[in-house]
């Protein structure tokens, strides 16, 4: 019995040691277990801070690139933020801190682009901001805040009547050789003018062609386009010319590249009635005709398609007709005429002054002035011309020598020549007041003169030079002489119709 009772105290005693140690390695699992997680969270903790600051220290091409979210991944929840899916709102906030030129660019991106690009919330700002600094140069038109305005259309208008303001002051400078305005060639290199060739084929076909060259004289300004497709000449129905000028500058003057432009007809003339059309000279591959004023199509022998178009525009109020033009119609300044003088009998007839100049498409060949030019009532011809004498064929002492030979040279794409017995006349004939009334520039045919004598003076060929219109005619001979190797003007005269200076000077001469 007593040991009975000693082996189960005993059993109970070891049971209880038992659990005790279970307990004991119980909890000391625990704590290893607890310490290994708060070192690996230490680890992780060190290793991020180790690599944000790795990645601060990279330069910016060596970060990696941001995921771009892809709008066609559904699956994933992702979407490409792109400016179509931004409210009117934001566009609108973006669009106000660009410039006039770059919401220009925007309008043709789409049709929301180019309505949101003319909002008056954008083009308000741009005109107020747009301001005269002097009160008497402010345009007649004036805008108030009322809602119907349309602010980029009256943004536009003031930079044109401003760019219009500041070329005014420009052109009252005037050139001491030609009397002209002396900043024409500056403005027009300057504003960028392009100058647009449009040939009518049909109603519904037209070519359009912008200049391949351009050169500047004294007093004529010469554009030409070889670029052009092999349209034949005989079904161009009409021919129109467009000057193109930027109105948006720069502070120094200059245009800005992607200024839009406003258009201005300089010529126009429809070619269906085709009266007037001649050949005016040809050489082994090409033939020239003369289609208007100044405007020269050259097209080939061989199947008759153009080969280049040039043309001679006078600078006699060159500028206001480029700028001041419309798309439909042509530009006519308000020329002020002198006031009628009854005392002076001569009225209209004497201090006369003319520049004359014969050049080829970019070298100019012969320049002279002549003032004082008058003419005596009783030398008024029977068929009711105006003689005025330029260079008298025997006065030696007048006679002038070419620094060029008269040819036309030309050039295309790929090819080029010269016409032999061809150059351009650029005449320009003032008053008494200084004031240009007849202004030319068209091509001349160089003949032989069969009529004149031979003179006694030179050695060789006479050849003459003619041109006429409806305010006169000019006459022209030159002599190539052999032994000098020089080509000499012997003999110049220009015939003014009486009716033009009647018109003018509020004649009545008959």
């Amino acid at each position: 019995m007593a040991s009975s009772n000693h082996q189960l105290k005993l059993n109970s005693y070891l049971k209880g040691l038992k659990i005790s140690g279970e307990s004991k390695q119980t909890s000391r699992s625990s704590n290893h277990e607890g310490e290994r997680e708060s070192r690996k969270t230490a680890n992780s903790v060190a290793k991020f801070s180790s690599r944000g600051r790795n990645r601060s220290q990279q330069t910016p091409s060596q970060k990696l690139p941001k995921p771009l979210m892809n709008l066609n991944n559904k699956g994933t929840g992702r979407r490409n933020i792109t400016a179509d899916i931004l409210p009117t709102e934001i566009l609108l906030k973006i669009f106000g801190f660009l410039t006039p030129p770059d919401l220009m660019s925007c309008s043709y991106v789409c049709r929301r682009w180019m309505k949101m690009a003319g909002d008056n919330l954008l083009w308000q700002p741009l005109y107020e901001k747009f301001k005269f600094s002097n009160p008497q140069d402010k345009p007649n038109s004036v805008y108030t805040s009322h809602a119907s305005i349309k602010w980029k259309a009256a943004f536009m208008e003031r930079c044109i009547e401003r760019r219009n303001i500041r070329l005014q002051r420009l052109l009252k400078k005037r050139h001491p050789y030609t009397n002209l305005a002396a900043n024409t060639d500056k403005m027009l290199k300057q504003l960028g003018i392009k100058w647009k060739l449009v040939l009518t084929v049909s109603q519904k076909q037209s070519h359009e062609y912008v200049h391949s060259d351009i050169c500047y004289f004294n007093t004529s300004v010469h554009v030409r386009w070889y670029s052009v497709d092999c349209l034949p000449v005989d079904s161009i129905k009409k021919i129109s010319v467009y000057c193109k000028a930027p109105i948006l500058f720069e502070k120094d003057g200059s245009s800005i590249p992607e200024s839009p432009r406003k258009t201005s007809l300089l010529l126009s003339r429809d070619l269906t009635a085709k009266k007037g059309d001649f050949v005016e000279c040809e050489d082994t591959s090409l033939k020239i005709r003369i289609i208007l004023p100044g405007v020269m199509a050259a097209s080939w022998k061989d199947g008759g398609g153009i080969a280049f178009i040039s043309l001679c525009v006078h600078k006699s109020n060159l500028v206001e007709r480029c700028l001041l033009g419309h798309p439909e119609r042509c530009f006519h300044p308000f020329v002020t005429k002198p006031q009628p003088d009854d005392i002076d009998p001569q009225y209209g007839l004497h201090d006369f002054q003319c520049n004359i100049e014969l050049r080829q498409q970019r070298t100019l060949c012969w320049s002279e002035r002549f003032s004082r030019l008058h003419c005596l009532k009783e030398q008024i011809t029977e068929d009711g011309f105006v003689k005025l004498t330029l260079i008298r064929s025997f006065e030696e002492t007048e006679h002038s020598v070419l620094t060029k030979t008269l040819c036309l040279p030309w050039k295309t794409d790929m090819f080029k020549g010269i016409f032999q017995g061809l150059c351009i006349l650029d005449l320009t004939v003032f008053d008494e007041f200084d004031q240009p009334f007849w202004c030319v520039s068209h091509p001349v045919k160089v003949t032989k003169d069969e009529i004149s004598e031979r003179s006694l003076l030179y050695h060789g060929e006479p050849y003459s030079l003619h041109y006429t219109d409806e305010e006169g005619s000019v006459h022209l001979q030159v002599i190539s002489d052999e032994d000098q190797e020089k080509e000499i003007v012997t003999m110049a005269t220009i015939h003014i119709n009486v009716k033009t200076i009647n018109s003018w000077f509020s004649t009545a001469y008959s």
